[in-house]
């Protein structure tokens, strides 16, 4: 059915038990009916460039779909519990008008593609490592600021589109040396709540990232290579990329490991800004 002008889909679609596929793009369907929920055998659902705003709540029935494209339309949001598609495979979402993630996504483990370009989105789930054959992810031109340490523990994660995004975390200098230096900067975050130890060395700085000043815990005594200076303030930053990584659990230490040593050799600062 695709490529024609149709504007609605009947709903006794639903009654085609045995329909594995169907092709639905580029047509002027401005709804999809509930009854496609009633399709249990169906695998391959394309509806790309349409005039899609909403999904029906039936939607979340299908949990044979391994491959769904919704691209092009004008989906303001994805139905909270997609997360009953655990066959999903393949999810290509770009060029909507997307906010936000339902953190049920990552109960689609089996989900290696996560195409996400061209979308309004501010953050990525915190239990994004969940989706553990994910190999695959692109949320070029989006509004994300900052990724979420616990992405480094993606084992399968090869290709990483994070282009034209207001990223402030990971900062710049390593976000243009390509995707191994942005896994290994996340792998050191992500290491910092279990050892207190925020290793910065090698990364070519030229300046301390922004995000970062004032989140520099160092108690008196402690063990800094590179860095000085008196204990600061308990970090406001590192509370705030906890709650950015919701589903992530920190030690059960009382909260984040507070940063006991920083390491910052091998860079290239001129100065140190008063912590």
């Amino acid at each position: 059915l695709g490529q024609n002008k149709m504007v609605e889909l009947p709903g006794v679609v639903g009654t085609l038990s045995q329909l594995q596929g169907l092709l639905l793009d580029k047509n002027g369907l401005a709804k999809l009916p509930n009854s496609i929920g009633d399709l249990p055998q169906l695998e391959r659902l394309v509806f790309d460039s349409n005039n899609l705003v909403t999904l029906p709540p039936g939607f979340v029935n299908l949990t044979s779909l391994t491959l769904m494209d919704a691209s092009n339309n004008m989906l303001h949001s994805l139905p909270a519990k997609l997360g009953n598609m655990r066959s999903l495979e393949e999810l290509h979402c770009q060029d909507n008008e997307l906010l936000v993630l339902p953190e049920s996504i990552c109960n689609c483990t089996n989900l290696h593609t996560l195409e996400l370009r061209n979308n309004f989105i501010e953050r990525l789930p915190g239990k994004i490592h969940y989706l553990t054959n994910l190999t695959h992810l692109s949320v070029r031109n989006n509004k994300v600021q900052v990724l979420p340490s616990v992405l480094c523990q993606n084992p399968l994660l090869a290709n990483l589109d994070i282009d034209q995004n207001p990223i402030l975390d990971p900062p710049v200098l390593v976000l243009k040396q390509g995707f191994q230096a942005v896994m290994a900067y996340l792998r050191r975050m992500y290491d910092v709540y279990f050892t207190g130890h925020l290793d910065l060395s090698g990364l070519d700085l030229k300046d301390l990232p922004a995000d970062l000043l004032g989140a520099l815990n160092l108690n008196a005594g402690s063990d800094e290579d590179g860095g000085g200076g008196a204990p600061s303030p308990r970090s406001i930053a590192m509370r705030n990329k906890v709650a950015q990584n919701k589903g992530f659990k920190a030690p059960k230490r009382g909260g984040p490991s507070p940063i006991v040593r920083l390491t910052l050799t091998g860079n290239h600062l001129e100065y140190l800004p008063p912590f």
